[in-house]
């Protein structure tokens, strides 16, 4: 349910929106005519802490890429 309603908010904003397995995340949101993607989208539980770890990781495979 999440999923649906953050790509069809990134959708009707003008994004595109596809699912991500590449960098690990739930879905790439690009800019309009953007070959390369602005953001990796990750859901995150309300309430549930991200380990640190995990953290960095993610943006360490963000900014090297």
């Amino acid at each position: 349910m999440i999923k649906e309603k953050l790509r069809e908010k990134f959708s009707g904003a003008g994004y595109k929106v596809i699912e991500d397995a590449k960098f690990g995340g739930d879905f790439l949101i690009y800019t309009k005519d953007a070959e390369h993607s602005e953001w990796v989208c990750f859901i995150q539980p309300i309430g549930q802490p991200m380990d640190t770890r995990l953290w960095v990781a993610i943006n360490r495979v963000a900014n090297t890429t």
